[in-house]
């Protein structure tokens, strides 16, 4: 009976999982949940590998910088393009960024034609580019053309290639020139009358919708003597664009 007594006592002594609590009554055993989490596998992806600076890679597509572009960059990326007008009347641009375009101009004979240069006449961040087709003796007339969804393109203004004139004779007049505060290129004629000391004429006011030219505005004028023509820039041309006849 000593020995069965010692047994039970022993077994009650190992039986760790249950305690006694101030009642004298076991208390309940704790259990792991069924609902513990498993630990995850391992990532299998390797760990990112350091970058050198951004500034440090060449950029596949420059970023285009705000404001008007510079003279001489068509594209928009902030460098001056390479420009080319054969005697053929094909004008040939080289992106500084790679790639190039060939427009071959509408008119325009061997003597007459010349690049007048590239500049941004409305403010978008791409310069126009300015070509004469027609010199005479004491008259001009240009063309111009624009990057358009990623091409340089001829512009056209009424149905026709895009033709600004300047120059004339004493009692018939033209004259174009770029409004940088508008973005509009304006072109003006004014015509002497009987007595030669009075002058009528209009100025039109276009602006760049694409590749085209498109009318905003006619407005007639009269003017005495050698005054200036109201509601046009004073300068012909734009910016620094040689139109000198």
């Amino acid at each position: 009976m000593t020995l069965l007594v010692a047994l039970v006592a022993a077994g009650l002594a190992g039986c760790g999982s249950d305690t006694v609590g101030a009642s004298g009554r076991p208390s309940a055993t704790t259990r792991p949940s069924s609902t513990s989490s498993v630990p995850s596998a391992k990532s299998t992806v390797p760990p990112a590998r350091p970058t050198a600076p951004a500034g440090d890679r060449p950029s596949a597509t420059p970023g285009r910088p705000t404001g008007p572009a510079p003279d001489g960059d068509v594209d928009g990326d902030g460098r001056p393009d390479r420009m080319l007008l054969s005697p053929q009347g094909e004008l040939t641009v080289a992106y500084s960024g790679g790639g190039r375009d060939s427009v071959t101009l509408s008119s325009g004979s061997p003597g007459d034609l010349k690049l007048l240069g590239a500049v941004d006449a409305d403010a978008d961040g791409h310069a126009e580019v300015f070509a004469r087709v027609v010199q005479g003796a004491n008259a001009q007339s240009a063309t111009v053309l624009r990057y358009v969804h990623g091409h340089l393109v001829q512009v056209t203004m009424g149905g026709d290639h895009a033709s600004l004139n300047l120059g004339g004779g004493l009692t018939n007049q033209f004259a174009w020139s770029c409004d940088t505060r508008s973005g509009e290129i304006v072109q003006w004629q004014r015509r002497s009358g009987e007595n030669d000391q009075t002058f009528q004429g209009e100025v039109r006011r276009y602006r760049f919708e694409g590749r085209t030219l498109v009318l905003t505005s006619r407005t007639p004028f009269a003017t005495s003597g050698d005054k200036p023509v109201p509601g046009v820039p004073t300068k012909a041309g734009c910016g620094s664009l040689d139109v000198s006849l």
